[in-house]
Formats: structure tokens, sequence, C-alpha cells
């Protein structure tokens, strides 16, 4: 890559900047938002904190009151059932007698059928489950069913309650000691759990229709609670072991009903009966006191935001027009105007940045004054100089003074091959022309690669890697070798357009040596030149002279430091100026 130096010739301008935007947010808005967040942030977690806390306590208190209506229902619900329980009784020990005729005992179980206030119907199954005999009470829902003659689910444990229409279905087994004689179906209106639900659900709930009866199963069986989906309240019900298992749980949350409202409700299950009590009220009754709490916060708020506002403009309008001044002087250093100066003298931090501004802006003069000079001496020594080191010079970072060191650097030599056939054929200027441009190529080819161009030798160019930074050994044969591939590459990238202009298939050949060499300026006090000498010099131009169109040629240092290329060994060479034969290696090219 070559050194960050602006072009020869070059003059140093102001760089583009974008337009000044509009100020989209002043000072006294932030400062009063500033001033609104200090003064709201506390209150919010102080309001959000009793907000949380009286919630919590009314969430205590809606639990407490519905699980006291879940009771009382539970309470209604297990008498219907007892009454029912008693029947069922009354009407075994009636078909366990047997004294009675079948006549006899229809008549006993018709009149206690009749005689309850919760049993609509009633039919008998033998213990296989077969009918025996029905009968119809007295309690309004009555509607005489036939009841099937097969029951179709027989019962072990306590009884199985079912919706059936507009009723409830209970089969009991019914026993005489450890005997199995039968088992009794009920059928209990509907109506009879809802007229006792609603009653609990007016006293305690504040209206009816907030208190409901789910199977196992969470399917409602009574009750008027407007439940969209029973499961929404009920999120997670863990049985502890086998599915079938009767655990008790108790859930309270939020749910939403079927026109969509917010409720809170609690859900009870009976695992005596296998049943579900949910319980619920709507929220914004349940919680009616939060909102005069919301209000008062909401009216607080509004007071600290129309302070803020008043609090902001104030300080503002004592800032906002000094740092208009300091934005206004600004704007006459970004059109170059250094010698303007600050006139804020406000006796606070803002004197002291205009101050600092002004103090800047003759720095930035100075500096301009110093780059144009090196400027105009580094365009002056590149002429004479590989332009890094004119830059460095001109910088004052090296003397222009004789004498060098000694670096292990990578040469390398680059040389067009049948170039005096065309030099003696094409006209001087087209000779000139073409020698401009490959050379144009081949310096940014080596300046891309951290190279410096020592100097041009008719068609040929040679170029130093590792003299002019503290790269190893290895980086610079591999920045040489990559440097090599490249001017390749981009040769025969030019070579068609060279055919066509100048009739000269053009082909480089190149050498590369790695080695100690002295490294700095040479010559005199009046005439010097910056160059590498050394044996490592002379062998990378000779391996430049055996190399054929488009091979790259190197020592076996090269070969070894530059271990991520590909080289294949042509054998031992005898070089002109080398005692002994030098092993060469060829670059081999992916093609």
């Amino acid at each position: 890559m070559s050194p960050s130096v602006a072009p020869r010739g070059a003059s140093l301008t102001p760089t583009t900047l974008p337009p000044a935007r509009t100020i989209r947010f002043s000072l006294r808005i932030k400062w009063a938002a500033a001033i609104l967040i200090a003064a709201l942030v506390p209150l919010v977690v102080v309001a959000a904190r009793g907000l949380s806390v009286q919630r919590s306590g009314l969430v205590r208190v809606e639990n407490e009151l519905e699980l006291a209506a879940t009771s009382l229902s539970r309470r209604g619900i297990d008498e219907a059932l007892a009454e029912n329980g008693r029947l069922a009784a009354d009407v075994a020990a009636i078909l366990a007698n047997g004294d009675l005729t079948d006549a006899a005992a229809f008549s006993l179980v018709q009149g206690a059928v009749k005689r309850n206030t919760v049993v609509s119907d009633l039919a008998v199954y033998d213990p296989e489950g077969n009918f025996r005999l029905a009968a119809v009470g007295t309690v309004a829902g009555a509607t005489a069913r036939k009841p099937p003659q097969k029951l179709p689910e027989l019962v072990d444990g306590g009884a199985a309650l079912l919706r059936d229409g507009d009723s409830l279905r209970l089969i009991e087994p019914e026993r005489v000691g450890d005997e199995l004689v039968g088992f009794v179906v009920s059928w209990i209106p509907i109506r009879v759990f809802d007229e006792r639900l609603d009653e609990i659900s007016r006293r305690h709930l504040g209206a009816a229709g907030r208190i409901s009866i789910l199977d196992a199963s969470l399917q409602p069986l009574a009750g008027g609670l407007p439940l969209a989906d029973a499961k929404s309240l009920v999120k997670s019900i863990d049985r502890g072991g086998d599915a079938g298992k009767k655990v008790s749980f108790e859930l309270s949350g939020t749910f939403r009903t079927q026109s969509g409202a917010q409720w809170v409700g609690t859900v009870v299950q009976d695992p005596a009966r296998a049943l579900v009590f949910c319980t619920g009220r709507p929220e914004a009754e349940a919680f009616a006191e939060l909102g005069a709490t919301r209000r008062a916060f909401f009216f607080a708020s509004g007071g600290a935001l129309l302070l803020a506002l008043i609090l902001g403009t104030v300080l503002a309008r004592r800032t906002t027009e000094p740092i208009a001044s300091l934005v206004r002087l600004v704007n006459r250093y970004r059109k170059r105007e250094f010698s303007a100066a600050s006139t804020v003298r406000t006796g606070d931090e803002l004197e002291d940045l205009g101050d600092a501004l002004t103090r800047m802006a003759q720095g930035i003069a100075d500096g301009e004054a110093e780059l144009r000079r090196q400027e105009a001496v580094r365009n002056d020594l590149s002429r004479f100089l590989p332009e890094a080191l004119a830059t460095r010079i001109a910088a004052g970072e090296a003397e222009m003074a004789l004498g060098g060191r000694r670096k292990i650097v990578a040469v390398l030599f680059a040389d067009v091959v049948a170039f005096t056939p065309f030099a003696e054929k094409a006209a001087p200027e087209d000779v000139s022309a073409f020698l401009n441009e490959l050379f144009g190529i081949l310096s940014e080819v080596v300046f891309r690669h951290d190279g410096v161009v020592d100097k041009f030798l008719g068609d040929c160019i040679m170029a130093v890697f590792g003299a002019m930074d503290e790269a190893d050994p290895a980086e610079a044969a591999r920045r040489a070798v990559a440097a090599s591939e490249d001017m390749h590459r981009f040769v025969a990238a030019s070579a068609p357009s060279w055919q066509d202009r100048f009739g000269f298939d053009v082909r480089v050949g190149i050498g590369v040596a790695l080695g100690d060499a002295v490294v700095g300026n040479l010559g005199s006090e009046r005439r010097m030149e910056f160059t590498a000498v050394g044996d490592a010099v002379n062998v990378a131009a000779r391996l430049e002279t055996l190399a054929r169109p488009g091979q790259t040629l190197v020592t076996h240092a090269v070969a070894t430091q530059a271990d991520e290329f590909v080289f294949r060994s042509l054998g031992e060479r005898a070089l002109r100026g080398k005692s002994a034969p030098v092993e060469i290696f060829e670059l081999v090219v992916d093609e």
C-alpha cells in the first residue's frame, strides 16, 4: 500500500462537510425533560409500589371473598346431593326387601321420589345394569323420561355426575352390606343448582351469574359464570401422577369472559365429587379503589410536568444565547475564518469553551501552514527520493544525510522480455508512452504490497520490500512474491491493449532474492540517491535475466520464507558474480 500522502502538486483543500442540521430538540425541551424525569421517577416508583401493594391486598381480599362463596356453593350442592343420596338409599332399601311384591316396591319407590325436593326423575337397574323400574317426581322439570334398558356406564366408586340436557344425571351404586343390589340413576334439574348458586352469588359477589360448576374435564354443569374457555382460567392442573387421580387444588387469576371483559376468578376442585367450582367478578369492580389512586398519580404527574416546563424554560434561557454565539463562531471556523475569536463572557464553562475554540482555531491555522510547508518539501524531494522517504523527511522523521543501515530485505527486479527489438523499431514517443504506462502499473503494485520503488533501469524496475518498516524476513519475502504475482496478472490484463496500440506482446520476467543489504542514501553531499546495496540485489538482477516471459524465479531463502506459495526447484545454476552455484526455484501459479 502506498504512503497516505497527497498526490504531487495537489493543494490542501477543506473537506466537504454536510449542511448544518435543524435543531430538533432544544435545550429548553431537554432540560424540561430532565427535570421532569427527576421529578417523575421517584413518583412513579412510589406510585407503582403503592399500587402493587394495594392491588396485592385487594387480590387477597377478593380471593378470600370468592373462596367463601365457593365454600357456600359447595355446601348448597352437597345438601342437594345429600338429599339425592338419602333418596337413593331409601330406594335401595325398598328393593332389597324380599317380602315386597314388584307392584308394592314400585309404589313405595314412586312415593319416595315424589316426596323429595331435588330429583325430577329416577331409574333403577340391577347389579348387571339391566333396567328394573322408573319413577317420576313432582319437582318442576320432571319429564317422565324413558331410561335406557341397559345402563351404559357402571360405576364402582362414588356417584358419577354428568350433564344430560337441562338436568344433571347421577349414577350411584347401592349396596346392602357388602352386596351390590343395583344402581340408582337420578336426574336433578340444573335449575335447582342454578337457583342456589345465583342466590349465593347475589349475596356475596354482588350479582347473579358469578359462580359455575364444571366437571373434571372442565365442561360446564351448572351456574352462569360467563367463561369463554374454562381452560383460560385453569391454566395448568398438576394431578401429581395418574391422570385419573383426584387431587384438590386452588387457583386464582384473571381470565376473559365471552364478551372479552377482564375478570378475576378463583377455581377450587372438590376431589370427593370430581367437581370444579369457579367464581369470578369483573376486574373493574373488584379493583375499583385502584382507579382513585391512579387518578391521583396522573394529577401529580401533570403538576410535575408543568413545573418542569417552567424551570426548563427559565434555565435554558440563560444558556441558549451563549451557545448560539458559540455555534455562530464554529460556523465561521467552518468557513476557515480562523481569525475570529469568542465573545462569550458568562464566567462559567461556556466561556472556557469559547476560549478553547479560539485556541483550537489558531492551532488549526498553524497546522495548515505547516502542512503546506511539508507538502511543498515532499513534492520537491519525491522527484529524487522514494515517496515514502520523502514523506518522512518532510515530516521531520528522517534526515537527508549520507549513510544507511543494514537490514534483511527482499529485492525484486522485473524486466520486459524482448523489449530491445520493440525499442529499435518503435518511435521514441511510443516507447516513452509504453514505459510510462508499464512503470505506472508496476509501481502501484509495489506500493500496494508496502514496497519501495528503488529505481527504473531502462525497461526494468527495481523494488525493495522491508526497507522502510520493521517487517521480518518472512513478511518481506511474502510481500515481494505476492507483488510478482500481481505484476504478471496486471501486465497480462493490459497486454491486449498494448498489442493493439504498439504491436508488442508484453510479458515480464521477474527475479526475487532475500538477504542482507545496506539501505539508505548513497552518493555525495551534492547528489545522493536512496537505494539498497548488497548481494541480494545482484542475485535478484541475475535471476531476472534468466526468467522466461511470465516467469518468477526466486532463491532458496525466498522459497523457504514465503511458504504460503508453491515453488518448484529448477536445480542449481551458476550466476555471474557468484563463486558457487545457486539453487533456483520457480513460482508455481495456479491457472
